[in-house]
């Protein structure tokens, strides 16, 4: 049944077969030649209107239309006569035709209705634009079917063997085939035309008997888009498309011929197709498998194979082997053999289907990316130029990869990846070559890769990701790279590298049975078999940046340039190993053990150990050597637990610049610094021997350091505190305390006192008791500390400038011959101030300041004695100074220009001469209080009229006086207090000056004094022995004091005494 609907009305036009009975029919003719309606009895030659058992002729001449306007019953029906046209419309009638025939001047216009009955021929023209056809069409050799209105319904077998054409926007076809009441099909026969068009498609209701055969032509000559055929499609004609594109949807073959217009397309984009015999492909469009599975028995000329699947018959080019093909992104299927050439452009091997290169076959990849579901065997020649490649392998149905033979050749010719479609069975096996010819960049290898032939880089760079084995032979061209940047590959026999090129491991994980030479091992990771070269010690190996796994020993020698040892990876080097450090930056995430020789050349080494998963650590056992020889650093990583042990010898033999120690450094052996610096940052311990030559430097920059047990500093060069911050239980002897802090035990020397103890720039923490002597250049007292200089002890300030952050109290004698003291208190962290107790002496012995550090409480409290010995010019006190015991000015001036209070205090003033006396000054207001006291040095004895300006002020307005004198009785004295000035002069002297005797020297035996006394004046010098017996050895009147006097015979006796007498 054909079925045809056209809205907005439906018209069904039936022809079925009638059954016999009734009346015996007869034959009636139409006669109205000017055409009318069917059921008018006038129209008819027997002015009858046909009944069931008539047959019906409208053939005579002229042009006219006869309408159907009530439903029909007849035996058979002929259209179509001698001259003229005569069409029969029928719009919306039932019309029941056994048979019916469409003779040549006929037109049977059908839009609507059902027409019925066993058959229609067709040797005019019929017009399908509606209704229903429920019986066989056939199309005769002059016969034209139009299709030109809706939906078509094709329910029996249409046969043409003359033309269809097929317009229309909205004419689609379906056709209707279960081989019982629906029995639909196309038949195209040889010498007709199926002419499309329009852009609409022939479908299928899916029975699965529906079928397009075409034997003539099938063409498409209008419409600029798609026309698909949806059913089974056979062809042994042509399929010719003028225009737009016809796409096989529904399987069928290949056969015949295929032309494509400039811009036009025949693609075959689902189904099963099967080539039979000769095929052949005209014009300039694309005709191109795209979808399909097509089976071939030969190569189709210009048929591209653009996607879906290839299958070869068994007689594909004569034995069933690939002679000559080319896939354009299809798959090909099936277990297939290449003895020719077969070029793959996209596509790839389908699943279950193996592919074999035989030793005379090429294979090209020569486009775009392939997929290889498959095995693929290579006993000849694969040429990859083309894009990437994939492989696909799940050990089920995914069984992909690759096996290049012995003397099979894999040809790399571009820069592209052979990547893993990420089921993890991919790999590629190689017992032939693997060589890149073109390409400058990069070729990765993606998948499992086991050689055991050769790898030849001629060109670019190879690179390896995902493991396998390494074996065989690796050959690298001038300029060329091999590398392996990911995965794991074990080493598999002797391996062999060649070429002048590169070879390296770039990231990978490595594992070893023995070096490999000329492979760089440049990153990633490095394990060593348990039979790596002698039972699994490392005897000769180089690394370049990889890094070490596995338990590891050393036993010959090993180099380091770059990477280090991984976490979980320690490493001992034996008493007879050398394990040499000698290039880029090498980092320890697992202990490092020496006990033979470390020799560091290089770049810097760090040291991670998070007590978790780094455990990185440097131990140098008794007796064996670390041995510095760059100027690089030893860092931490920063997580806290870095540490290196030292009981045997690390030594600088080379480098004139600095390396640093940056992790804590525990010493129980040998430090020696034959050259440059080694600089310790991280903390530890000092103990052992440290020992630094000529120009060479020790020293401790930062860090917490504790000395244990005895330590010894030898050699000419120089080893100090820097910075850091060290915990002393005894002074160490040429170790100085330059800078940093210094921390004494509760046991220091004795019962944690000072006794012996010199800093150098370095500030001393905690509360601390001078006993003995502790000398500061420098440095001074850090803040939350305290030192008490106890009676007998001597502290002295020798040097630089010191800061007192912290109180200093003097009990005993400071010593001030140094460079500027300064005083910070803020009443919170810093608390420095200077409390000189009775009986205490503060001694300036030079012309520096005290000052403060602008806090606004510094001060200075004195109940013993400040005195000034020495320097000429002026000493600043410039912190608010306390008096209430001795201020004394012996030489040059003590200038108070900060606050001062004296209750009950003295100033007391060294007189050596009119121009060389002991001054005191402020800067504010004249303090005049307490006792004024003076003695006289080096012999001075006063004259009528000497005077001497002591004190100076800014003013004497409320000054004061002093409330008592004590002056020498040589003399008168008078007082004098003017406005800036305070003057003490005599009125009147007696008696002569004094005579002293002040020791020079002894040298050579000879004995010289000094004496000092009035000149003009006669003296005897005398010598004894016994005190009893004198002996003079000198009478002279000098006209000048002092003079000297030389006992030549002092170095014969063990003692010796001498006195000075003046003559009558």
């Amino acid at each position: 049944m054909i079925m045809i609907w056209k809205r907005p009305y439906r018209i069904a036009v039936l022809l079925a077969a009638l059954t016999g009975g009734g009346l015996h029919g007869a034959t009636i003719s139409w006669t109205n030649t000017g055409g009318g309606f069917w059921s008018v009895p006038a129209n008819w030659d027997a002015h009858l209107v046909p009944r069931s058992s008539d047959s019906v002729l409208i053939t005579a001449a002229g042009t006219y239309t006869v309408t159907v306007d009530t439903n029909v019953s007849i035996i058979g029906l002929t259209l179509g006569g001698a001259a003229g046209l005569q069409t029969l419309t029928n719009s919306n009638q039932t019309m029941a035709i056994t048979n019916a025939l469409v003779a040549a001047n006929g037109i049977l216009d059908l839009g609507g209705g059902i027409l019925s009955g066993g058959s229609l021929t067709d040797q005019g023209t019929v017009n399908w634009s509606g209704g229903t056809v429920n019986i066989p069409v056939t199309v005769n050799a002059t016969g034209t079917l139009n299709l030109n209105g809706g939906a078509l319904t094709l329910e029996s077998a249409l046969t043409n063997a003359g033309a269809v054409h097929w317009s229309g926007s909205a004419s689609s076809i379906e056709v209707y085939n279960n081989l019982g009441a629906y029995s639909g099909a196309i038949h195209n026969q040889a010498g007709a035309l199926f002419d499309v068009q329009n852009d609409q498609g022939v479908f299928c209701a899916c029975y699965g008997f529906e079928s397009f055969v075409n034997a003539g032509t099938f063409r498409k000559s209008g419409g600029t888009g798609f026309t698909t055929i949806n059913v089974p499609f056979t062809n042994s004609g042509t399929v010719d498309a003028q225009s737009g594109t016809v796409q096989f949807q529904g399987g069928g073959n290949i056969g015949g011929t295929y032309n494509t217009a400039s811009g036009a397309t025949i693609q075959f984009a689902s189904g099963n197709y099967t080539q039979t015999g000769t095929v052949t492909n005209t014009g300039s469009g694309v005709f191109r498998q795209y979808g399909a599975t097509v089976t071939l028995s030969d190569r189709i000329t210009k048929f591209i194979l653009a996607s879906g699947n290839v299958a070869l018959s068994p007689t594909f080019q004569g034995s069933g082997t690939i002679q000559n093909l080319q896939l354009d992104g299809a798959l090909l299927t099936g277990t297939n053999k290449v003895t020719g050439t077969l070029g793959i452009d996209g596509g790839g091997l389908a699943a279950a289907s193996p592919l074999t290169v035989t030793a005379t076959g090429v294979l090209d990849f020569n486009g775009a990316p392939v997929s290889i579901y498959s095995p693929l065997t290579n006993d000849g020649t694969i040429n990859w130029s083309g894009s990437s490649l994939s492989i696909a392998n799940n050990s089920n149905a995914y069984t992909g990869a690759i096996y290049n033979q012995p003397g099979g050749l894999f040809d790399i010719q571009s820069d592209q990846g052979l990547t893993s479609q990420g089921y993890g069975f991919e790999f590629f096996s190689n017992a032939g070559t693997v060589r890149k010819t073109a390409g400058v960049g990069t070729t990765t290898i993606g998948v499992a890769f086991t050689n055991a032939g050769t790898v030849d880089a001629q060109s670019g760079t190879i690179q390896f990701q995902d493991g396998g084995t390494i074996g065989g032979t690796y050959n690298t061209a001038s300029g060329a790279t091999i590398q392996f940047i990911s995965g794991n590959y074990a080493q598999a026999g002797p391996v062999s590298i060649t070429g002048s090129g590169l070879c390296q491991q770039n990231g990978a994980t490595v594992t070893l049975t023995d070096q490999i030479a000329h492979l760089l091992l440049a990153s990633g990771n490095v394990a060593l078999s348990p039979t790596f070269q002698t039972n699994g010690a490392i005897h000769n190996l180089q690394l370049d940046g990889a890094y070490l796994t596995g338990t590891n020993r050393v036993a010959g020698t090993l180099g380091i340039d770059g990477g280090g040892l991984a976490p979980g990876s320690p490493l001992t080097v034996s008493s007879n190993g050398v394990l040499n450090f000698n290039g880029a930056a090498v980092s320890l995430y697992s202990r490092l053990t020496n006990a033979g020789t470390i020799n560091w050349s290089g770049s810097s080494l760090s040291i991670a150990n998070n007590t978790n998963a780094y455990t990185g650590a440097i131990y140098n056992q008794p007796g064996a050597l670390f041995d510095i020889q760059s100027d690089q650093g030893l860092i931490s990583q920063g997580y806290g637990f870095e540490f290196f042990s030292n009981a045997g010898t690390v030594r600088k033999t080379a480098g004139v610049g600095t390396t640093t120690i940056g992790v804590a450094f525990t010493n129980a052996g040998t430090v020696d610094a034959q050259s440059g610096t080694i600089q310790f940052q991280g903390g530890g311990t000092i103990g052992g021997t440290y020992n630094t030559a000529s120009g060479a430097t020790m020293q401790f920059t930062s860090g917490n350091y504790a000395q244990t047990g005895t330590v010894s500093v030898t050699g000419s060069g120089l080893c100090r505190l820097n910075g850091a911050t060290v915990t002393l239980n005894d002074r160490i002897a040429s170790f100085v305390l330059a800078s940093g802090y210094v921390a004494l035990t509760p046991t220091f020397q004795t019962n944690g006192a000072i006794h012996n103890l010199q800093l150098d720039g370095a500030y001393l923490t905690g509360a601390t008791k001078v006993t003995g002597t502790l000398g500061i250049d420098g440095g001074g007292l850090a803040p939350a500390s305290q030192l008490t200089v106890a009676a007998g002890g001597v502290l002295d300030f020798n040097g630089a400038a010191v800061s007192l952050y912290s109180p200093l109290t003097n009990a005993g004698t400071i010593n001030w011959s140094g460079s500027s003291l300064s005083i910070a208190n803020n009443t919170n962290a810093y608390t420095g101030a200077i409390y000189n107790q009775p009986g205490a002496l503060f001694d300036i012995q030079s012309d520096q300041g005290l000052t403060s550090q602008g806090y606004g409480f510094e001060f200075f409290t004195n109940a013993g004695t400040v005195r000034k010995t020495a320097g000429v010019g002026t000493t600043t006190i410039g912190v608010a100074f306390t008096n209430t015991g001795a201020l004394d000015a012996q030489s040059g001036t003590i200038q108070i220009s900060g606050p001062y209070a004296q209750t009950g205090g003295t100033m007391n003033f060294g007189i050596t001469s009119l121009a060389y006396f002991g001054r005191i000054g402020f800067s504010a207001n004249a303090p005049l209080t307490g006792t004024l006291s003076v003695n006289f040095n080096d012999g001075y004895f006063p004259s009528a009229g000497d005077s001497f300006a002591l004190v100076s002020y800014a003013s004497h307005t409320n000054g004061g006086v002093f409330k008592s004198l004590a002056l020498p009785p040589q003399a008168q004295w008078q007082t004098s207090y003017s406005g800036t000035t305070f003057i003490l002069s005599v009125l009147s002297a007696s008696g002569g000056p004094p005579i002293t005797l002040t020791p020079v020297s002894f040298a050579a035996g000879d004995f010289t004094l000094r004496i000092n006394g009035s000149a003009g004046s006669e003296y005897i010098v005398q010598a004894s022995t016994n005190l009893i017996n004198w002996t003079a050895i000198l009478t002279n009147t000098p006209s000048v004091t002092p003079f000297t006097v030389v006992d030549t015979n002092a170095g014969s006796f063990r003692r010796r005494f001498y006195r000075a007498l003046l003559g009558p």
